[in-house]
């Protein structure tokens, strides 16, 4: 009898999930089609990321909030992605470290140039 219980509640819990997702997936969806889900951020926030990974400052959660948040800025967005590559940064070595400073002197060479234009 205890496991019918336990079957029924989780059938409930299942159907009382159903509008939820129902409702939640078309909408991320339609989200990430038209860019909503993205961040405006600068350079400075790509660059500020990258010296705590380097550093090894970076919280807990930073690797993350950093790679699974695209950005608007295309050019950013691809500098973040080949950061993500290397997953997170306690398992990093110096040939990552030093392909890391690369991609922060690419960030940092957006910034002066747009600082200029």
């Amino acid at each position: 009898m205890r496991t019918t219980a336990g079957m029924m509640g989780r059938a409930f819990m299942l159907l009382a999930l159903m509008p939820v997702l129902l409702v939640s997936i078309p909408v991320i969806v339609i989200l990430n089609l038209l860019g909503l889900n993205k961040l405006s951020a600068g350079p400075e926030y790509v660059e500020r990321h990258l010296d705590r990974f380097i550093a090894g400052s970076e919280e807990s959660g930073d690797w993350d909030d950093f790679c699974s948040v695209p950005l608007k800025d295309a050019e950013l967005d691809s500098i973040r992605e080949r950061v993500c590559v290397f997953g997170p940064w306690n398992y990093a070595d110096d040939s990552r470290e030093a392909e890391l400073r690369k991609l922060l002197d690419e960030v940092r060479a957006i910034t002066i140039a747009r600082t200029i234009a």
